[in-house]
């Protein structure tokens, strides 16, 4: 595939961060179907039939819409017919694919304990507070105090700010976050930046990289602490509510109940972590 082609074709067009993620999309596209030139309507099939059993919906959905837009652009034929393929073979991506993506207690404790410094407290704070991958990437000394941590939210058509207090983090997750205060003057974790471009597949090879040392075989995903927490709060008891409203900051409770059930109780206080 000419994928550097297609990517030089596209630059001013769309984000850098963008750029980087068709080109990892593309080149595992490129690895599973096993393509030595340009990839044909067959080699597509292939891979739907390959990735269904190796990744989540919502990434082989994310792959072909890329791969759609390399054929259009590269001027590839048969489009109509890939087109058609894609319509009626890729697998439907819901909110609950978000489930599969889930560990343990102790595989979250494992993770973090084989991640190198500073990128076991970029996980520690991903879990505690069910932050995305970007939202612990910007975070800068400023947002953090003594008491609590100023998390920026990151929504659809907006930004939100909600502070959380720092008592929900363990104490050994605390000691590393007050320690890494000694040592930054900006962001916490200046490695997810190059100048004001985001870099956001450096914590996602580091999520991997401690899987491997953790001996986890589920799906590494930074996005998946998120997921597990928000799963073992659950149930241990938190109310759908609270945590729409004291932790996920989902705009509506129907998104937080298509995840994790249909719980409606009062809203309650978002306990700390307790492994």
């Amino acid at each position: 595939m000419n994928i550097d082609t297609y990517l030089d074709s596209r630059k001013g067009n769309i984000s850098e961060s963008t750029l980087e993620s068709q080109k990892s999309m593309l080149k595992t596209f490129e690895r599973l179907a096993e393509i030595d030139g340009e990839p044909t309507v067959d080699d597509v099939n292939a891979f739907i039939e390959k990735a269904k059993k190796a990744y989540e919906n919502a990434t082989v959905k994310q792959i072909l819409n890329t791969v759609k837009v390399y054929w259009r652009v590269q001027r590839l034929p048969n489009f109509d017919e890939l087109k058609d393929l894609i319509k009626f073979k890729s697998p439907r991506a819901t909110l609950s694919d978000s489930k599969r993506t889930f560990y343990t207690e102790k595989e979250v404790e494992k993770i973090i304990h084989s991640a190198e410094e500073p990128w076991n407290l970029f996980f520690a704070l991903a879990y505690t507070y069910a932050r995305r991958l970007k939202e612990v990437g910007i975070l800068k000394k400023n947002m953090v105090n003594d008491r609590s941590i100023r998390w920026k939210i990151i929504k659809k058509a907006h930004e939100e700010r909600y502070s959380l207090e720092r008592s929900m983090l363990k104490g050994e997750w605390d000691e590393w976050l007050s320690r890494r205060m000694g040592k930054v003057k900006s962001y916490v974790f200046p490695a997810c930046w190059k100048g004001q471009k985001w870099k956001y597949w450096i914590p996602q090879k580091e999520m991997e990289e401690a899987c491997k040392k953790a001996q986890i075989r589920k799906d590494p995903s930074v996005h998946g602490l998120r997921h597990s927490r928000a799963r073992h709060l659950v149930d241990s008891g938190t109310s759908l509510r609270t945590l729409k409203d004291g932790l996920l900051f989902h705009e509506r409770l129907s998104t937080t109940q298509d995840i994790y059930g249909t719980d409606e109780e009062a809203v309650g206080k978002i306990p700390e972590v307790s492994l």
